[in-house]
């Protein structure tokens, strides 16, 4: 697998998990100009990030499928089993961190997408303080007296991770959620994530295991 990535992104996770599974990728470092130009666009026309080249030639987007095809092709373990309450939750909170974490973010890291007229883009991003602390208030609520997302690590914690942080810059800080700031003190302390943070610094170019290292944006 490649996956192509931009740092300060929720592809941060991905990589993490990469990590985590050893299963075996490259990384394509991407830069948010070369996001949209013709070499990324023929990769992921939307020019987002994460998105990933398969070992059998599909190109995935989205970091739900990304990281779901990497569990299962990392071996038995990484997911919960079929239709118990764990592979439900699983799902909800996939679905939750994009369509409810995520989305709490876009008006304040991306105005122009909402009002043409830049004299107001200040007014919307304060606007959206209030939905993102409430998408806080709803992922401390459950971080509560829990270690992880589900009842063991899952791929759903090195997501989770990556879009804290985002957070701290909005806000300031994140201190009024103590579920999140242990979850991410946790998180912290694990090898793949400093891999990861290693990786948005400009470090780990070269093979490591099962790592191969970074490969050049060319168009497919």
């Amino acid at each position: 697998m490649i996956l192509y990535y931009t740092p300060g992104t929720c592809a941060l996770g991905c990589i993490a998990y990469l990590r985590a599974t050893r299963v075996a990728f490259s990384l394509c470092h991407v830069t948010r100009d070369e996001r949209f130009g013709p070499a990324y666009r023929s990769i992921n026309p939307r020019s987002q990030v994460p998105a990933a080249a398969t070992d059998d030639g599909r190109i995935l987007t989205e970091n739900a499928a990304i990281l779901l095809h990497i569990a299962a092709h990392a071996g038995a373990g990484q997911l919960p089993s079929d239709g118990s309450v764990e592979r439900d939750a699983l799902h909800f909170w996939l679905s939750w961190l994009d369509s409810g974490f995520h989305v709490a973010f876009y008006p304040f890291f991306k105005p122009q997408r909402y009002l043409p007229n830049e004299e107001q883009h200040d007014e919307l991003r304060e606007a959206s303080k209030p939905i993102i602390r409430a998408a806080y208030d709803t992922l401390d609520a459950h971080l509560d007296g829990r270690e992880w997302m589900l009842d063991d690590y899952s791929l759903l914690d090195p997501y989770v991770f990556a879009m804290t942080r985002w957070g701290i810059r909005v806000l300031g800080d994140i201190d009024a959620w103590p579920g999140v700031l242990a979850h991410r003190e946790r998180m912290l302390g694990r090898d793949e994530i400093q891999f990861a943070l290693g990786v948005e610094n400009g470090e780990h170019r070269g093979a490591n295991g099962a790592y191969r290292g970074h490969v050049e944006l060319t168009a497919q």
